[in-house]
């Protein structure tokens, strides 16, 4: 949730152990982050590879939050973001069912770099 992949107003990247990762990574990420340009950020994930996903939230910060001008209902986009946790943990964490009884509860499909 917000990663800080350089300095406010540029800087270094903070990326040099992200390609090393051996887990499914999600980044939830504010368009509007001072600390983590997205067009930075897009090539660090393709050097990560397809475990990578990004979350964009459109217009908002680096805590995730959205202007009052936006006109949008924080608690939507809240929930809309941990919908995207919830679908990647599912997908990407959990085991899938390995039984034919099993049942799997994923309520929403995670798409790769949605906009909330």
């Amino acid at each position: 949730f917000g990663y800080p992949l350089h300095p406010a107003g540029g800087g270094p990247l903070r990326d040099e152990h992200l390609p090393t990762l051996k887990v499914p990574v999600l980044f939830v990420q504010g368009t509007r982050d001072a600390l983590c340009e997205l067009s930075l950020l897009r090539p660090v994930l393709a050097k990560m590879g397809p475990s990578a996903q990004l979350y964009e939230v459109d217009g908002a910060d680096h805590s995730l939050e959205i202007k009052r001008s936006s006109g949008r209902d924080p608690i939507e986009v809240r929930r809309a973001i941990l919908e995207a946790v919830d679908a990647f943990v599912r997908g990407k964490v959990m085991k899938k069912p390995s039984s034919p009884g099993a049942r799997s509860s994923s309520r929403a499909a995670y798409r790769r770099s949605p906009r909330v």
